[in-house]
């Protein structure tokens, strides 16, 4: 019987060392399953501050983009009519270097005075 008993205090001090233990074990897991809401807590909230701000960028790229387009769109005018204005100078140009030039008043009367001057008889000299 004293084996038994010896057995039975023994058996009793590791049931309540697994007792002490379980109840250690249960406390940091109720501590460990704690820090994980809170962790979960402050990647959703992360996560949702991130999706926020990369909506806010992908907004502002596309504000961004449409004032580039506007932008190419109005060089590009800019440079069709600029090229219009060059090639429209360059006819006008091709063309009055074929046109035969206007002569002036004076020129006109310089012409006549020589012809006249060479069809008269030149004087004969003593």
């Amino acid at each position: 019987m004293s084996d038994l008993q010896t057995l039975a205090g023994e058996t009793t001090t590791k049931l309540s060392t697994l007792a002490d233990a379980t109840e250690t074990t249960q406390a940091k897991l109720t501590d460990v399953k704690s820090e994980l809401t809170r962790i979960r807590q402050a990647v959703e909230a992360a996560w949702a501050t991130l999706g926020e701000r990369a909506q806010g960028l992908v907004e502002q790229v596309n504000t961004g983009k449409t004032a580039l387009a506007s932008e190419v769109d109005g060089v590009t005018q800019a440079i069709a009519q600029l090229k219009e204005t060059i090639d429209n100078t360059q006819t006008e140009l091709t063309a009055n270097s074929k046109r035969p030039k206007a002569r002036s008043r004076r020129s006109m009367t310089d012409s006549r005075n020589s012809t006249w001057k060479a069809t008269l008889p030149k004087p004969k000299l003593p």
